[in-house]
């Protein structure tokens, strides 16, 4: 012990001797206890530490991966369709719950408040095995359970403790495929079902994701005091295991790119110039950005056909499932479609929006629905009035509208066949991709609006499939002016009856250009069949390859 003393009593003449020393020592010190300290802090809580709710090892995080979005967002919020079909079609947990972090303002007796809640599904509470206080509840699928009777439709008060507050609204997004992830161990994988109907599932979540549901609900909610109250519940009748649903195949999966589609060697590359920008008098405040493709065989001394891609980001990217330029350099090479000049154009946007490109095609934020999705004559004056003034005086293009053609996918599909049915005298070639003629802002009329007109000088090729987008709602019930399938057979059969040059493509593609890959090539050939040719036997330029002219 006296040793012990003298040792101590040594190290504190030392210390005092070397300030500087002994300073740093004790921050050191300091320091490594106070970032232990934090760390056991956090991991307790975190990791250690169970939730105060009831059986909280049993609640799990669930996350969303979108198949087309992952290399960008690896996990985003799930979305209201898939949640309902959840709900009712996977049977694997106790319960499912959305929520999301949110604030309103707070009125009743009083001065009003601020306060911070969360938007979520009534079936909150059940989840999470908490009672709520208070409630005042609008919602067309129940009332929020253990909320007191008495309080329905009262004022909201606010007592100790902040209340949370909920509110239930409408969104509908689908996406492809889901991650389900638990607060520790279990990861799991899981192809989407058919037509975005996925299989979610938690009584298990430890942290709530972000998804808006159906209704109209406001609440008023406070878990008691530190612990927690697991509802009041009617007991359950053991029941046999449901069938687990089969997985539907991935429907694009068989689609990939033709060989006219691949780059071959030996075969002259076009050039694409761009990118420029037209401003719009159609759409003031807004601009248009386009890219040129120009042949290696065109021939400024020969006129030219057109070919228009709306949405031409996504048919032009390298990276993009059409390959447009490639296909046109192959094609034009063996002579299969004429010598032509394509143009690629984004939909128009202001300067402060970005540009579309192939993860956005500019729904949101750019200028794209209202000019591609209305039926008038406003985006086909951008095309003919504003863009081909432009390109008539850079090249030698042919102004015969049966040599100009255009096309899109989605909604740049409706939008190409609108510029041609608006001004035939311009476009008589259409190319279809899951064509948005569905009522977006009136699409699917025009089968009846074909049925009544004069038949107009217009060649038509149509391709979707059978796993588009097709009007089926997270409850069941089905719009048909919303199935994109149905409303593009209905375009096929006007067209028909009407006497139109159609032709169509069904697949089992979803909504994109999956099936392009295969098809577009062929598409082009039909829709440019009738270009010019000799029968002349000793026409030997006419039986080669289309090669450049060479330059002088």
């Amino acid at each position: 012990m006296n040793k012990l003393i003298q040792d101590l009593r040594f190290g504190l003449r030392m210390l005092a001797k070397n300030p500087g020393f002994t300073a740093v020592s004790v921050l050191t010190l300091a320091l490594g206890i106070g970032a232990n300290t934090a760390i056991f802090s956090v991991v307790n809580s975190v990791l250690l530490r169970p939730l105060v709710y009831h059986e909280s090892q049993q609640l799990y995080l669930i996350q969303v991966i979108w198949l087309q979005m992952a290399k960008f967002y690896p996990l985003i919020p799930a979305n209201l369709p898939g949640w309902r079909v959840w709900q009712k079609e996977c049977h694997s947990f106790e319960g499912i719950a959305i929520a999301e972090g949110a604030s309103a303002g707070l009125t009743g007796a009083g001065e009003a408040i601020q306060v911070r809640g969360v938007r979520a599904s009534a079936n909150l509470f059940d989840v999470l095995g908490v009672l709520p206080a208070d409630v005042i509840v609008s919602c067309p699928e129940k009332t929020i359970v253990g909320a007191p009777a008495s309080q329905a439709g009262s004022p909201v008060r606010s007592r100790t403790r902040p209340p949370t507050l909920l509110r239930l609204i409408v969104r509908e997004i689908i996406f492809d495929v889901w991650t389900m992830s638990p607060l520790v161990g279990l990861h799991a994988n899981m192809e989407a079902l058919a037509s975005g109907s996925m299989c979610y599932a938690a009584r298990m979540m430890r942290f709530l994701l972000p998804i808006l549901a159906l209704g109209n609900i406001i609440a008023v909610a406070q878990t008691a005091n530190q612990g927690t109250v697991q509802p009041t519940q009617t007991p359950t009748v053991n029941q046999a295991p449901r069938p687990v649903m089969a997985e539907t195949p991935n429907t694009d999966l068989y689609y990939k790119l033709a060989p006219d589609a691949v780059v071959q060697e030996g075969v002259p590359k076009g050039e694409i110039r761009g990118p420029f920008t037209l401003p719009s008098q159609a759409y003031p405040g807004t601009q248009h950005t386009y890219w040129v493709y120009v042949p290696a065989q065109y021939d400024t001394a020969t006129p030219a056909s057109l070919m228009i891609y709306n949405d031409g980001q996504a048919f032009k990217a390298p990276e993009g499932d059409v390959q447009a330029p490639v296909v046109m350099d192959n094609l034009i090479y063996r002579r299969e479609i004429p010598v032509m000049i394509a143009v690629f154009i984004n939909p128009g946007r202001r300067t402060d929006q970005p540009e579309p490109v192939l993860n956005n095609w500019g729904d949101r934020d750019t200028n794209r629905p209202t000019e591609y999705n209305t039926l008038d004559d406003k985006y086909a004056r951008v095309i003919v009035d504003e863009l081909l003034p432009v390109l008539y005086k850079e090249y030698n293009i042919s102004k015969d509208p049966e040599r100009h053609g255009i096309g899109g996918s989605s909604s740049g599909a409706i939008a190409a066949f609108t510029v041609a049915w608006e001004r035939p005298d311009h476009f008589r070639k259409v190319l279809s991709n899951v064509g948005s003629f569905t009522n977006l802002r009136g699409g699917h009329v025009y089968p009846d609006i074909i049925r009544k007109s004069d038949k107009k000088p217009l060649r038509v090729f149509l391709v979707d499939g059978r796993n588009d987008n097709r009007g089926l709602k997270a409850d069941g019930t089905y719009d048909q002016t919303r199935d994109w399938f149905y409303q593009n057979v209905r375009m096929q059969q006007a067209l028909t009856e009407k006497g139109y040059d159609v032709n169509y493509s069904w697949g089992i593609q979803r909504h994109g250009q999956k099936m392009l890959q295969t098809v577009f090539p062929e598409m082009m050939r039909w829709l440019w069949r009738d270009h010019g040719v000799s029968t002349d036997v000793h026409d030997l330029v006419e039986r080669s390859f289309n090669t450049p002219k060479k330059k002088e």
